[in-house]
């Protein structure tokens, strides 16, 4: 009963931190201007200037949630860990775990949010079901985000190496078939030892990064849809992975010394 209720307690910290820090604001913003992109887009588009408003939208929007969603989180974190705001809650009955949990849960609700914000302007443009899919895939890609930036804030407590380190797991993650590829191509020499050791390499990396080329597809709202399997593996993929750096992110908050 006492630790629900001190969950409770931080995630309405947590939420206020997010009010305070302008994020809905920004997220606004960062719809708009992609909106603004697309428009601009279409204009200089000769035929199928929707088609291309649609995919612009919503490939732009992605990226700049993404980065603003980790960037946040990221801020946040380090900056409470600065203010000995952090030290100041543990030194209380409140468990680490309860803290972590805490700071997830509200981002990743902040995330559904997010995403629901961002499929607005796509289910106006596109009245498919492909738009909720796109919406509940986003939504899953940045809870994904959310969990790789606060392990990487609670693991390096400086926001450039963080937001470096995020950037560079997000972009390995939407890249990762593409260089597994690469990897095993007819090209690729695989007898000699050097280029096996590095397809293995590859292969194996490709198991502790999700596969974020699969989610939140542009080509879902021009072409066909998703099928149900790849939304299951996209919720499958978001549940593991989120399980995984949530784990790492907690052992190392368990190990340093606040």
């Amino acid at each position: 009963m006492m630790r629900s209720q001190q969950l409770t307690a931080l995630i309405r910290l947590a939420t206020l931190e997010i009010r305070r820090t302008r994020l809905p604001w920004l997220v606004v913003g960062a719809v708009g201007l992609s909106l603004l992109g697309a428009e601009f887009a279409a204009g200089l588009a000769v035929t199928e200037s929707a088609e291309y408003r649609i995919v612009i939208y919503s490939a732009a929007v992605r990226v700049l949630l993404v980065m603003l969603l980790g960037l946040a989180v990221i801020a946040n974190t380090v900056r409470e860990s600065d203010d000995r705001l952090v030290e100041l809650l543990l030194s209380r009955p409140v468990p680490r775990s309860t803290w972590y949990l805490a700071k997830f849960v509200t981002y990743a609700l902040a995330a559904i949010l997010i995403a629901i914000a961002a499929a607005l302007p796509i289910v106006i443009l596109n009245r498919s079901w492909a738009a909720l899919a796109w919406s509940g895939s986003l939504a899953c890609e940045l809870s994904i985000v959310v969990a790789a930036a606060l392990t990487a804030a609670v693991g390096l407590v400086h926001v450039p190496a963080a937001f470096s380190a995020l950037c560079g797991f997000y972009f390995l993650a939407r890249a990762i078939a593409e260089v597994v590829l690469l990897s095993t191509v007819s090209i690729v020499d695989l007898t000699t030892p050097a280029n096996r050791v590095i397809a293995a390499l590859v292969q194996g990396l490709s198991y502790l990064v999700p596969d974020l080329g699969r989610f939140t597809s542009s080509s879902w709202l021009i072409y066909e849809p998703p099928s149900w399997p790849t939304l299951e593996l996209i919720v499958g993929q978001t549940a593991l992975y989120c399980g995984l750096l949530a784990a790492v992110g907690l052992v190392d908050f368990h190990r340093r010394n606040l």
